[in-house]
């Protein structure tokens, strides 16, 4: 079985990196419709149609010297995203499609470096590199 560690991650909005990615995560769902009929003795169920989740977080880099990727991440906007769970590396699975971006939130702590992280929603395509 194939394994990998997070710190290989790596995000692109369309062909732009994104830097200081710390981690990522991206959900599949699907709504389910109650098919059940009178008299069944048990519940049946139809899917229904797919969507996806997720959040992107990232050690925030503003202006003057702002991450371009990062710039691209506006409540909103709607971006070409690549999700590269073990890095941008040939044969490597990678996660690609259109999504919204819900919304962007930007931190600062004394205990440790700004951080950016924005959650989106569309449904992504598993393929490899």
């Amino acid at each position: 079985m194939a394994k990998y560690h997070g710190k290989e991650g790596v995000i692109r909005i369309g062909a732009q990196a994104v830097g200081e990615v710390t981690g990522w995560d991206y959900e599949e769902s699907v709504e389910l419709a109650d098919a059940t009929a009178a008299g069944a003795t048990a519940k049946s169920y139809m899917a229904g149609i797919p969507d996806g989740s997720g959040t992107m977080t990232f050690r925030h880099s503003p202006a003057p010297t702002a991450d371009a990727g990062q710039a691209l991440l506006d409540a909103g906007a709607s971006v070409a995203l690549e999700l590269y769970p073990a890095g941008n590396v040939a044969t490597r699975v990678k996660y690609t499609g259109t999504a919204i971006v819900k919304n962007v939130k930007r931190s600062a702590d004394t205990s440790k470096v700004g951080e950016f992280s924005a959650q989106f929603q569309g449904v992504l395509t598993e393929g490899t590199v």
